[in-house]
């Protein structure tokens, strides 16, 4: 990368960081203009469109990264995120499930599969999932949170006792 490209990125990065999306958003796109194939800058600017909810415009700028690079954790998730953001689950979830192939250990990644999956009322899957990413993390609040509520919904207090021993 070049060394005036990988200060911008830096930037771009730290402004994004800081909530600052427009600025960002700014320097994303002058990366681009310069290298149109800058991974980085690609997923970068498909984070800020998804946090500022222009979700169709993040999924053509993770797709486009990962056009370039197929396994990129960050697009993979972060497409999977635009989805959720249309509404259109089951693209969530493949995408989710493909990037947990390729990254097994992903607890967080788990919790958005089982969050995926209880949306959809799949409990039976949610649970596993949710006890997958304890395994890893058993103070993970958000598997955690997910058992709680399917114990709610399944009137079955059990699931939010010491879960992570499952």
């Amino acid at each position: 990368m070049k060394p005036q490209l990988s200060d911008r990125l830096d930037l771009a990065q730290r402004l994004k960081k800081n909530g600052k999306f427009k600025e960002a958003e700014a320097v994303f796109i002058e990366i681009l203009d310069l290298d149109d194939t800058h991974v980085h800058a690609l997923a970068g600017l498909g984070d800020i469109e998804r946090k500022t909810k222009r979700f169709e415009d993040a999924v053509s700028h993770y797709r486009t990264c990962l056009g370039l690079d197929p396994e990129n954790r960050h697009a993979l998730a972060g497409l999977g995120d635009a989805y959720r953001g249309l509404r259109d689950l089951n693209h969530a979830l493949s995408v989710w499930l493909k990037c947990l192939k390729l990254y097994p250990d992903d607890y967080k990644l788990m919790t958005r599969v089982a969050d995926g999956f209880k949306k959809e009322g799949d409990y039976g899957n949610a649970k596993m999932y949710y006890y997958a990413a304890l395994k890893i993390r058993p103070s993970d609040m958000f598997a955690l949170m997910g058992l709680g509520q399917l114990a709610v919904i399944e009137n079955d207090p059990s699931l939010s006792e010491k879960p992570y021993t499952r």
